[in-house]
């Protein structure tokens, strides 16, 4: 459901970080990309800009998603795998004990386009800071509000429809931010990070047409619904019209606005990050 899950916004992000959080020589390392998916499109990127990495963990809830194996067309990602420089750990970020491993060993956590999946993104936020190591970054970027999950969402619980789910696939929920401005970066502070900054950045887009924007929801939801081929006008009309109704288009163009947040954090030096920790353990 991703609109923006590309290698290219992936490697955008990468460069966001690099940039804000003065990332140069990595080699000595360990990254964790929290939600990796199955393109491992910000893994990749990371290996693209930073190839001497150390190492680089790809964590996935899925395990699925993670032991598939699969040809990526990208020689370096697939070198990295063979020379186990790249390793895959399948984990939950709201479930602690599911990280045990890799506690107080990570340098840097990027998760990005991921956590409107993630319901409590309090506890997420804080597993990331015991994942980290004292003076470690943390690089969040995800949606706060994105009508396209709101429709979404509100499409899967549609009795009329629901039954004709594969349910065979992966299906992400979506669960809205809480748009309060800082309420993200307040969180991070509580937790013990240091040196937080946080950017709203709304992305206004427009489908033209009905048209443009039926076929951007039929790509939504391609492979995921089994619809008859008699109901097949039926599904597209309540297509269109339970997406309309959520953005309160009632003409052409249809207009609507994703709202993002990017986070920045620094785990704070030994001392302090013991101290916040003892607290919270």
């Amino acid at each position: 459901m991703d609109l923006d899950r590309t290698f290219g916004g992936a490697s955008d992000f990468v460069t966001k970080c690099k940039n804000e959080l003065k990332w140069e020589d990595l080699s000595k390392d360990t990254i964790m990309d929290v939600g990796c998916g199955y393109n491992f499109y910000c893994s990749r990127a990371i290996l693209h800009q930073f190839p001497n990495v150390g190492r680089l963990i790809a964590l996935d809830k899925h395990p699925s998603v993670i032991m598939e194996k699969r040809s990526f067309e990208d020689e370096m990602f697939e070198n990295k795998i063979m020379s186990q420089v790249v390793q895959f750990f399948a984990a939950d970020i709201e479930i602690r004990d599911s990280l045990q491993p890799y506690k107080g060993s990570i340098d840097k956590v990027v998760s990005r386009n991921v956590f409107y999946q993630i319901e409590n993104k309090e506890l997420a936020i804080e597993n990331i800071y015991h994942l980290l190591k004292p003076g470690g970054d943390a690089a969040l970027l995800f949606w706060l509000d994105n009508p396209m999950g709101t429709w979404y969402s509100n499409l899967m619980s549609m009795k009329k429809w629901s039954k004709y789910i594969d349910t065979s696939k992966l299906i992400p929920p979506y669960f809205p931010g809480k748009l309060e401005k800082d309420y993200y970066k307040n969180v991070m502070q509580s937790v013990g990070f240091q040196d937080v900054r946080s950017e709203i950045i709304n992305i206004p887009l427009v489908y033209r047409n009905y048209d443009i924007c039926l076929n951007q929801l039929l790509l939504i939801t391609k492979g995921i619904f089994n619809i008859p081929q008699e109901r097949n006008d039926e599904f597209n009309c309540d297509l269109l019209k339970s997406f309309k109704n959520i953005v309160c288009s009632k003409n052409e163009p249809v207009c609507y606005t994703i709202v993002e947040l990017l986070l920045f954090a620094v785990k704070p030096s030994i001392s302090l990050a013991s101290e916040k920790e003892s607290e919270s353990s």
